[in-house]
């Protein structure tokens, strides 16, 4: 996985937010407020979510896609789909598309989710459960999506990982957990000695 380019979800705001995190700084809250996750709203706009080699780049900002894992939706071919701006030939993605006319690239730009096969399983129970959680009655569905974000948070793929902590963030700050129980995985989570010191802002 391409190092240069995995904090590539908004990356001025990564970087601000992990810059004050190594400073021993917090953020006012309205800092905070400005950094926000795009997986749930990706999940519950796509028609398909996918992972896909990018095989080719056309000077149009077209991309012409190899999907090696379908996450949710039905089965497509290989495709072109715009690129945004975010993809570059011969690395994979996470792809949340469309089908809206011809298929569409929902993700931002600066939104990158780069992974590689082997995360193809777990990549598929993240975004079916939060899809899950996503239709649930409006009572039930802060508890459930905050359930699903919980095997996020310590995901390999680190820009994945820091949108759903930002998405976890976002609902325990409107008042929606954590549960006792989900706060004690967390602490345990943020004590451990491979724990990503860039996640304690947003988990403690």
């Amino acid at each position: 996985m391409p190092a240069s380019r995995v904090l590539e979800i908004t990356p001025i705001r990564i970087a601000a937010l992990i810059l004050t995190l190594v400073l021993g700084l917090r953020p006012a809250l309205a800092h905070v407020e400005m950094v926000h996750g795009q997986l749930l709203e990706l999940c519950e706009r796509a028609d398909v979510v996918v992972v896909a080699k990018i095989l080719e780049l056309a000077n149009d900002d077209t991309a012409t896609i190899e999907p090696l894992a379908i996450l949710s939706g039905t089965a497509i071919d290989r495709t072109a789909i715009a690129a945004n701006g975010n993809l570059a030939r011969g690395e994979i993605h996470v792809l949340f598309l469309s089908r809206a006319a011809a298929l569409q690239n929902l993700m931002p730009r600066g939104v990158v989710f780069l992974t590689d096969t082997t995360q193809a399983a777990s990549l598929r129970r993240l975004i079916q459960s939060l899809r899950h959680a996503l239709a649930q009655s409006e009572a039930a569905r802060p508890d459930a999506v905050r359930a699903a974000l919980m095997p996020c948070l310590t995901s390999p793929m680190t820009a994945l990982r820091y949108d759903c902590a930002m998405t976890f963030n976002r609902l325990v700050r409107d008042g929606h957990g954590p549960t006792p129980r989900e706060r004690r995985e967390l602490d345990r989570l943020l004590a451990r000695p491979d724990a990503d010191p860039a996640l304690a802002i947003l988990l403690r």
